[in-house]
């Protein structure tokens, strides 16, 4: 009996030694420094440009513009006459037909129809005009990147330098979201909007402003897609009142 409770003892001894030579997950947490938000100026509005890479082609941004006012139009591949069985009118219908190969522009319907490659099945089909160069260079890169549906915030501050460029920053915001509807044989409204001289014919008469601008009474424009970034709205108008110059 006296060994048995020797035994005991030593195990004791043992085991209170053992405790307090072994660290406690509760009493050595890992430590974390708090931030100082003192010196921070949380009042800032936060440049969102700045999240955006300008290597990289966003979907929403780039892309749908171009692909709705282009393909994604009533009686081609909207959501009601799905021309051929295709819809274009977002990232999931437009993965979904399986016209677009990602990484692969050539192994792409889409693609290679945009840029002319397998006359005369073209697309956009006659009477409507074809896809600028600018534009189907866009729908390329995006598919060589991957055809992801990234995405990035707009970008909410505006600087409009002066006199505003219509070659530099009219056109490629009509090319985009416009001249796709209002090019070819056929354009929507019987109005075109192909080049300087037509858009001027717009700009002169007020009309141009008054849809992208959403005037009541007036169709909004563009047709069946969000309203433009109230920058490039500005943008626009401000073209228009200096006289709309061809510069």
């Amino acid at each position: 009996m006296q060994e048995t409770g020797n035994l005991i003892a030593t195990a004791l001894i043992v085991g209170m030694l053992f405790a307090l030579t072994t660290p406690s997950c509760t009493s050595d947490p890992f430590i974390v420094e708090p931030i100082d938000t003192m010196n921070m100026d949380t009042t800032m509005t936060p440049d969102t440009s700045a999240l955006c890479s300008p290597d990289s082609i966003y979907f929403r941004k780039d892309v749908l513009p171009i692909v709705l006012s282009s393909c994604g139009m009533g009686l081609c591949h909207d959501s009601e006459t799905k021309n051929g069985g295709i819809e274009i009118t977002s990232y999931g219908t437009l993965i979904a037909s399986g016209i677009v190969e990602p990484f692969d522009p050539e192994g792409s319907r889409m693609y290679i129809r945009m840029a002319g490659m397998t006359a005369p099945l073209v697309m956009p089909p006659s009477p409507r005009g074809p896809i600028s160069d600018t534009n189907i260079l866009v729908i390329r890169r995006w598919i060589e990147q991957g055809a992801l549906n990234l995405d990035c915030p707009d970008d909410t501050t505006c600087t409009i330098d002066t006199p505003v460029s219509f070659t530099s920053i009219v056109f490629p915001v009509i090319d985009k979201y416009c001249k796709g509807c209002h090019s070819g044989n056929n354009p929507w409204g019987g109005i075109f909007l192909r080049d300087y001289e037509e858009i001027k014919v717009m700009a002169d008469n007020g009309r141009l402003v008054e849809v992208i601008s959403h005037d009541f009474g007036v169709p909004p424009m563009p047709k069946d897609q969000d309203r433009l970034l109230q920058c490039d709205i500005d943008k626009i108008r401000m073209w228009v009142e200096e006289g709309a110059p061809n510069n």
